[in-house]
C-alpha cells in the first residue's frame, strides 16, 4: 500500500534494526503518532480560531496599546 523511497526504506529498517523491532511495527507505529499529532493539531486550531472569535474585540484593544 505504501511506496518507499529507497532512502526511506533504509532508515526504516535501520530503526527497525536498533530498536530491535519489526520494520513493520516502527513503521506502524510512525503512522499511529503522525495522525494522533494531525488530529491534535487540527483540535487546537479549531480551539484557537473559538477563542479569537470569542475575544476579537479584547484582542483588538489589547492590540492597539
Amino acid at each position: 500500500m505504501v511506496q518507499l523511497t529507497d532512502a526511506d526504506l533504509a532508515a526504516l529498517q535501520a530503526q527497525a534494526r536498533a530498536e530491535h523491532r519489526p520494520a513493520e511495527d516502527v513503521a506502524a507505529d510512525a503512522v499511529r503518532e503522525y495522525t494522533a499529532r494531525s488530529a491534535q493539531r487540527v483540535r487546537v486550531q479549531a480551539a484557537t480560531e473559538r477563542v479569537v472569535q470569542r475575544y476579537a474585540e479584547a484582542l483588538r484593544e489589547l492590540a492597539g496599546r
